[in-house]
């Protein structure tokens, strides 16, 4: 479990290096992105699907989050309701013994440029799928115009 918790710690460490806001302290099985640090004055706004965004930009480099702020909002009475702010994380699961520092690395170099680059990442609306339970699964985004 120590070996595992300093795994899961190096992760934190490296995002940290880039400048990434993570939650702290690190947990024993993942690394939390916090959103509404992460987009910290930019135009990005709840209803614009930020952590999704970033979710999908890593997509293109192989790396897999999960946008926890969107699993956890709801879509209720035909408006968005936002989950709490200290639910808003993008969660990034480490699979215990499976990957090495130069994949941590490769991760957090990644997830650096995402935010350096958080300004230009599009803003999205749900076309479909996001009235279902496994809505963080379900849905399919669009690209709104600015």
């Amino acid at each position: 479990l120590a070996a595992y918790e300093r795994q899961v710690a190096t992760l934190g460490n490296a995002m940290k290096r880039h400048g990434i806001p993570v939650r702290e302290p690190f947990g024993c099985h993942a690394i939390y992105v916090d959103v509404p640090r992460f987009f910290d004055g930019t135009t990005v706004t709840p209803d614009h699907y930020g952590g999704s965004a970033v979710v999908a930009f890593l997509l293109l480099a192989g790396v897999c989050a999960c946008d926890l702020g969107f699993a956890f909002g709801e879509y209720k009475d035909g408006h968005e309701v936002p989950p709490p702010a200290w639910k808003n994380s993008i969660r990034f699961a480490i699979p215990r013994g499976l990957y090495s520092k130069e994949d941590f690395d490769y991760v957090a170099r990644c997830v650096g440029a995402t935010y350096q680059n958080r300004r230009l990442l599009p803003h999205l609306h749900p076309l479909s799928g996001h009235d279902e339970p496994l809505r963080h699964m379900e849905t399919r985004f669009g690209i709104m115009s600015r």
